[in-house]
């Protein structure tokens, strides 16, 4: 009988998450949310001469990554997530109905302060991440259709006292382990199409990065049984009362029927830099108020039974920690540790209060921490040199992000500090030694900066350049003539070699480069570079003896 509720139950939801209609009215934009997320939807070009010449430096890693993957070395590769957000609204009087969102994969890096997307050295990975953000956003509009559909036949939609009253798509992703052995990711899909509860169906994505072949647990596990026995036990040692709460027959079984594809359903897993995680969503072993269910099985503890050629890892790393999951990592004593970073809970029973506790567990010992200002976060793990802490990406009032940083090395939770100034906001982290952080900029203008990190021994993010590139072609013309100085091409070591030149009226300056103390690099129609030297001695600012407001048009500082 148990059987045939896990059946029906997992039909129901199937249902729910892949009914399809006809379209609605909708309203699609991009996440902006982030400086350098935006500078993510350009690419480099191949045109102007400082391209040319910086690349010399990502040419070098280039050549480097490639020899050491031929001599058999593990290399990081360069991977973010983007979110796109959509809308639902009624036909007949525009009520909002619902809305969402859906992750897409981006496999990139950063090249003279613009995104390059691509991995010419994994083709194959490639095409596996284009096919997987066209399925999903696929899935999701197909949802958002549904809702639509349902959200219309809804009489609480009609009542007037009911404006808090929505539907939810929401789609996330996190990047799991991004190298040339394994790029791992796992997803959830969160919907809330009017029934008693929402429901959250958790996935993963795991590639092999040389072939593009999209991983099956048979292709990761090479004896079934032993990994069964291993999942088996552990379930019962992370959830004692789990034999409650099952909705089958029996657990062994059922572990078995997922892991052989039976009735369509797969056993879903994704890989970190230590350990083999299969999760288990609400009603695939056990009812909804039991799940989702996570076994992570570390590679040191399981190579018996798993393939040892998805096994080697590189030393440091970063990865995204998806909120009130485990993570297990393992320290370089070889000391097994787990990680629990637990959602926001507002203090009070104000809708938009803005009080949180934060609630972090580590091996049991839990850490809390009173929030104030802050609207949603998302943790990271960065490990180098076998030092591992825990960064917190926070957003708060004016989409402004802030870092929360903790010692996760010794036995209990200790903070290092909070980083006001910046933040990941959608950027994620893949290598502790080179990693972009993001702030707003203000000598000129106001705009979004960011720059190169690595994270020092303390746990501490160190920039490795002092100037900040200046993103999403912020433009700025000249009001009248400006004598500056003016440099064929941007400098590695962001020195001045530029001759003094007088830069006629309308020239439209593009910025490029800035040290956020004295001076801004623009680009000139011709593609030259030239030296904006700012005076910020009194205020208003001035350049070239002349306030900035008289002597350029565009300038626009944020209140």
């Amino acid at each position: 009988m148990k059987r045939n509720i896990r059946k029906m139950s997992a039909l129901v939801i199937s249902a729910a998450l892949l009914m399809s209609g006809c379209g609605g009215t909708t309203t699609t934009n991009s996440s902006t949310e982030a400086p350098a997320a935006t500078a993510a939807e350009t690419t480099a070009s191949a045109e102007t001469k400082e391209a040319e010449t910086l690349a010399t430096t990502e040419a070098a890693k280039e050549t480097n990554a490639e020899a050491a993957e031929e001599s058999g070395e593990v290399q990081l590769i360069n991977a973010g997530i983007e979110t796109n957000y959509e809308s639902i609204y009624s036909d007949t009087d525009r009520k909002y109905l619902g809305g969402g969102y859906y992750p897409e994969i981006t496999l990139g890096s950063y090249v003279n302060g613009e995104y390059v997307e691509g991995n010419e050295n994994h083709p194959e990975l490639v095409k596996a991440i284009d096919t997987y953000n066209k399925n999903t956003a696929e899935c999701f509009k197909s949802d958002m259709d549904s809702a639509k559909e349902l959200a219309d036949e809804d009489p609480r939609f009609k009542e007037e006292d009911n404006e808090g009253y929505s539907y939810s798509v929401d789609m996330d992703a996190s990047i799991e382990r991004s190298d040339s052995n394994i790029f791992s990711v796992s997803a959830s899909n969160y919907s809330f199409l009017g029934g008693a509860h929402g429901n959250t169906v958790i996935t993963g994505f795991n590639v092999d990065p040389k072939t593009g072949e999209v991983l099956k647990i048979s292709d990761v596990v090479t004896d079934k049984d032993a990994f069964i026995d291993a999942v088996d036990k552990q379930l019962h040692e992370e959830y004692p009362d789990i034999e409650e709460g099952l909705v089958v027959e029996d657990l062994k079984t059922a572990i078995s029927d997922l892991y052989d594809g039976k009735d369509d359903m797969n056993l879903q897993f994704y890989m970190t830099h230590d350990a083999l995680v299969t999760v288990f969503s609400a009603y695939d072993i056990t009812a909804y108020a039991y799940g989702p269910e996570f076994v992570s099985l570390y590679y040191t503890d399981s190579a018996d039974f798993l393939n040892e050629k998805y096994l080697k890892t590189t030393k440091d790393y970063a990865a995204e920690i998806g909120l009130d999951a485990p993570f297990s990592f393992e320290t370089g004593d070889g000391t097994k540790k787990s990680i629990t970073v637990n959602y926001l809970e507002p203090i009070g029973d104000d809708e938009y209060a803005s009080e949180y506790t934060l609630r972090m567990s580590l091996d049991g010992k839990e850490y809390t921490e009173k929030l104030e200002s802050i609207y949603g976060m998302r943790a990271y793990i960065l490990v180098k040199d076998d030092n591992a802490y825990i960064y917190l990406d926070m957003s708060s009032d004016n989409d402004w992000h802030i870092t929360q940083i903790y010692d996760i090395n010794g036995s209990e939770i200790k903070k290092v500090g909070d980083f006001t100034e910046e933040a990941f906001y959608d950027v994620k982290p893949i290598d502790p030694s080179d990693f972009i952080m993001s702030s707003r900029g203000g000598l000129l203008s106001t705009y979004g900066i960011f720059r190169h990190y690595e994270m020092d021994t303390d746990g501490k993010p160190v920039p490795l350049t002092d100037a900040w590139w200046i993103n999403n072609d912020f433009e700025l013309t000249l009001n009248k003539p400006l004598k500056l100085s003016v440099m064929d091409e941007l400098t590695e070591d962001c020195s001045d070699n530029g001759t003094e030149t007088e830069i006629p009226e309308k020239t439209k300056l593009t910025l490029v480069r800035t040290d956020e103390l004295n001076w801004v690099d623009a680009r000139t129609p011709d593609g030259k570079i030239a030296r904006i030297y700012v005076d910020t001695s009194d205020w208003p600012r001035k350049v070239d003896g002349i306030e900035i407001e008289e002597a350029f048009s565009g300038i626009v500082f944020a209140g």
